[in-house]
């Protein structure tokens, strides 16, 4: 899919990325390149966006909303961002039925993608990578003139192909959801456990730290992802994280559930901008 754009011309010559919401509760990010603005996933409320949007002065004003799963932290307010936003909705045709979008009526203009796929929206060029997950679950890599970003959270175990995808990366953002003890020992239900923690559910630290140790040598810096209130600590998975990482330069960082976290806008250190 070519909507309007050319990635290759983007100014501002980086991704800016915001992370306005990342956990349990509701997971937004938004990925800004050129003069093309998405919205990556549907997991808090359009006022959330709004409001956490406007406490950084920025405006809600967006290309369009890409949708990763059907989980309801990913998708929840999907109906009333297709309302409010009146943009395109990229999804996976198998996350579109997921949802029953068909059955929604909704006044909405939708694009399907493959889970292994380049596609483009605006200035920003998007390449899809499917996950093991227990919904069809991709990963995403945001491009614009050089600079790469790559989102990836929501699996449970790592797949090959995940290194090879993650080679041009400047900045990685990963799931590092819980740590195997604290499940085990906290008050989940055995079967939500099993789920948690299978080939299908989601990273734990140490899996991510497996990731972080094989990182590209043009990954500048790391967000972890997507951390459980309740079998997780931002410290224990700041730990881990920063232990795998071999290059002591490499920018550690740890998302919020309630916060938005704004990555700066520097210029990736290997482009030549003028």
């Amino acid at each position: 899919m070519t909507l309007e754009g050319d990635a290759s011309l983007c100014d501002p010559p980086f991704v800016r990325t915001v992370i306005l919401s990342s956990g349990s509760q509701g997971n937004v990010t938004l990925v800004e390149g050129g003069s093309t603005r998405l919205l990556i996933d549907a997991g808090i409320s359009v006022r959330a966006v709004r409001g956490r949007m406007g406490a950084l002065g920025m405006d809600a004003d967006i290309d369009g909303v890409v949708i990763t799963h059907s989980h309801s932290d990913h998708a929840q307010h999907l109906a009333r961002y297709a309302a409010a936003f009146k943009v395109p909705i990229t999804l996976t045709r198998r996350t579109y039925e997921e949802l029953e979008l068909a059955s929604k009526s909704l006044d909405a203009e939708f694009h399907f993608i493959e889970s292994s796929q380049l596609f483009r929206v605006g200035d920003i060029e998007v390449v899809t990578l499917p996950l093991p997950h227990d919904a069809p679950q991709i990963a995403l890599k945001f491009r614009c003139r050089g600079d790469t970003v790559a989102l990836v959270t929501d699996l449970g175990h790592v797949p090959s192909a995940l290194h090879p995808f993650l080679r041009d990366v400047r900045t990685l953002l990963l799931e590092s959801n819980h740590d195997p003890a604290l499940l085990a020992a906290g008050s989940y239900p055995h079967w939500l456990k099993r789920r948690v923690g299978g080939t299908f559910g989601h990273l734990s630290n140490e899996q991510a730290a497996g990731v972080l140790r094989k990182l590209s040598p043009t990954v500048e810096r790391v967000v972890l992802m997507h951390l459980s209130e309740s079998n997780n600590s931002e410290a224990l998975a700041y730990r881990v994280a920063r232990a795998a990482i071999k290059r002591p330069h490499v920018e550690l960082m740890v998302a919020q559930q309630n916060s938005p976290i704004v990555l700066d806008d520097r210029p990736p250190a290997q482009l030549a901008l003028f």
